[in-house]
């Protein structure tokens, strides 16, 4: 199961740095889930001008 989160949003220099977190865990037999990876990534979007 991957739950994926946005954590920020910050514009500077006509760029928008969008940070998200992909939090990965394991479907246990019991129906429960067990964390396996956490990663962090961070996007720079241009504006529609560049």
């Amino acid at each position: 199961m991957t739950v994926l989160h946005v954590d920020s949003i910050v514009e500077r220099a006509g760029l928008a740095m969008v940070t998200t977190r992909c939090e990965i865990a394991a479907l246990l037999p019991d129906g429960g889930t067990e964390p396996v990876s956490t990663v962090t990534s961070t996007l720079a979007v241009r504006g529609e001008g560049a």
